[in-house]
């Protein structure tokens, strides 16, 4: 969400698995999706992902997304329905509660950003396959967790 520290010797880390993440969801990821709308559901198509989104609310850089991706209604004029889907990268982890503290604080953000009634946000940190604490985030986090699998280039 904020400014990567490049004195930092794990950024270059952090930089290959956001490139094989992005890449492995650009190229063999979802492009369709069912979305809700109150009750209607509707039938959504990935209009874009992206790496490093600045968001920008009130003239103020208030931080960047490691990769965001948006989604749209397939169809015109159905639905005003926005989805955002933002994965944080964390190629080791250090502390999930500050993780968790991220994810609610890139939802808020990117909720003021969107700036859409019907904007729905997700968030979802992705972490190697083989970490340690893997069994932390389970825990602790009540939504999915993104598993890196470097050895064989996928997103589980």
């Amino acid at each position: 969400m904020t400014p990567s520290d490049y004195s930092n010797s794990s950024s270059l880390e952090h930089d290959a698995m956001q490139a094989g993440v992005f890449e492995w969801l650009r190229d063999h990821g979802r492009t369709t999706m069912n979305g809700k709308d109150g009750e209607k559901v509707v039938p959504l198509k990935r209009a874009g992902i992206w790496v490093e989104t600045p968001i920008k609310i009130g003239g103020a850089l208030r931080g960047f997304i490691d990769i965001l991706e948006r989604w749209e209604p397939a169809e015109a004029n159905v639905s005003r329905l926005q989805l955002y889907i933002a994965y944080e990268i964390k190629p080791r982890l250090t502390s999930i509660g500050g993780l968790i503290r991220q994810m609610h604080a890139e939802k808020i953000l990117i909720e003021q950003w969107a700036s859409n009634q019907s904007s729905i946000v997700w968030t979802v940190p992705v972490v190697r396959i083989d970490d340690e604490h893997l069994s932390l985030p389970r825990r602790l986090w009540s939504k999915p967790v993104g598993l890196w699998d470097e050895t064989n280039g996928v997103v589980k």
